[in-house]
């Protein structure tokens, strides 16, 4: 008789730890998970608000060209493509300088990106495109962030398009 008590207590015993450890396995598996889309949810946020506070700088950025903005120097490049400044094409200064904030930037910090320039439905302005050369933006696997900025101008709506890829 004391030998079956024994017996039944070690199968109780054994039973609880099964028990134990399946709840302990079922908790991990759900920790995981919503940590992971936790994860996936705050590096969307990150990118969306990086491409939006990039665009915005970009194109608030006071230039040596009579301190006039990015965007403005784009709405004159859109409506008068021959001003210069100093000895330069108004629109290579600008696209110039684009690019060098872009490569202190978003290069710097290895992102894949691409930065355009241009009018939907015009075929005298020639859109000017920037992109991380390190990366081929059209194998980007993730999510892609776009924010735009929108210059009206005499001669149609004026894009600055940033997409930055999240892989």
């Amino acid at each position: 008789m004391l030998i079956t008590t024994a017996k039944k207590s070690q199968m109780e015993i054994i039973g609880l730890v099964i028990i134990v450890l399946l709840i302990s396995l079922a908790l991990l598996f759900f920790l995981q998970f919503s940590l992971k889309k936790a994860d996936s949810e705050k590096r969307t946020f990150t990118s969306a608000q990086l491409a939006s506070n990039m665009i915005n700088a970009i194109a608030k950025t006071t230039t040596s060209c009579s301190q006039k903005t990015i965007s403005q120097l784009y709405t004159d490049c859109a409506e008068n493509p021959n001003l210069v400044c100093g000895q330069e094409n108004i629109c290579d200064f600008a696209g110039r300088k684009v690019s060098e904030i872009l490569n202190l930037t978003l290069v710097e910090w290895n992102k894949k990106f691409r930065f355009q320039v241009f009018i939907p439905e015009s075929e005298d302005y020639h859109e000017q495109i920037f992109y991380n050369r390190q990366f081929n933006f059209n194998l980007c696997s993730g999510n892609i962030q776009t924010e735009t900025y929108f210059l009206p101008t005499n001669t149609g709506i004026l894009y600055l398009r940033l997409n930055i890829c999240e892989d």
